[in-house]
């Protein structure tokens, strides 16, 4: 049988929304995929998130003390596939681990370096249809990306149990806003105020927040006072 057969479809070794799957180009641009699969597992930046991710995983199933074993875990917006690759080789051993992406490139290319052990799904991040359905969820980088966070995170909300765990990433600051942002189509930033009370807002809380990669905010505070004036 397959996974959520009534919800999704078998095509291949990717299960689609039942229905269609609506993949929005304007808030995440197909093009830039074959570069983000090239980088996922050898730049900096993303080898950070890994870490500081693992890391924050442990303390929280450690704190619950729970087993991994025991749990269903889904990556949402994934991409194509870099944590859930990295979760699955260095990470603990869940019970299910899962790929959620609305496009059908990234669900391709993730298909080419994700194990058969995980499953992948196709399917819109406003459209997911599971109630209940996930132990851990992960939306990474992709809130503000998103022209209604609110409801996007009111349904991943939805896809949890009732004592799930959610793992966010964002861009911190208005501070920090800049022409990058703008070149891959982020709408917003968030400070830890500001995204407890988006938690709120969808019926989550906010167990703990920390800013990471803050290493690089020195340069960009020197280049906002002493670089050249627009």
């Amino acid at each position: 049988m397959l996974p959520d057969e009534s919800l999704y479809e078998s095509h291949g070794r990717v299960h689609v929304r039942a229905g269609g799957v609506v993949h929005r180009a304007d808030e995440y641009d197909e093009a830039g995929l074959d570069v983000l699969f090239q980088m996922q597992h050898k730049h900096f930046w993303y080898r950070g998130r890994h870490r500081f991710l693992l890391a924050a995983l442990k303390r929280a199933l450690s704190a619950r003390g729970v087993s991994a074993e025991a749990l269903r875990a889904v990556d949402l917006g994934a991409g194509c596939g870099g944590w859930v690759d990295a979760l699955s080789r260095l990470g603990p051993r869940f019970r299910e681990l899962a790929f959620v992406d609305s496009s059908p490139k990234a669900a391709a290319l993730a298909a080419k370096v994700l194990g058969t052990e995980v499953s992948l799904f196709q399917a819109d991040l406003l459209d997911l249809g599971w109630r209940g359905r996930w132990d851990v969820a992960f939306l990474l980088d992709v809130v503000e990306h998103a022209t209604d966070d609110v409801a996007a995170l009111r349904e991943v909300r939805e896809t949890l149990t009732d004592d799930g765990l959610l793992f966010v990433t964002v861009p911190a600051l208005d501070f920090f806003w800049s022409g990058n942002d703008v070149l891959v189509s982020h709408r917003r930033r968030y400070a830890k105020a500001g995204l407890a009370a988006l938690g709120e807002a969808c019926g989550l809380r906010l167990e703990t927040a920390r800013y990471f990669m803050f290493f690089l905010s020195p340069l960009l505070f020197a280049s906002r006072f002493f670089g050249p004036k627009a």
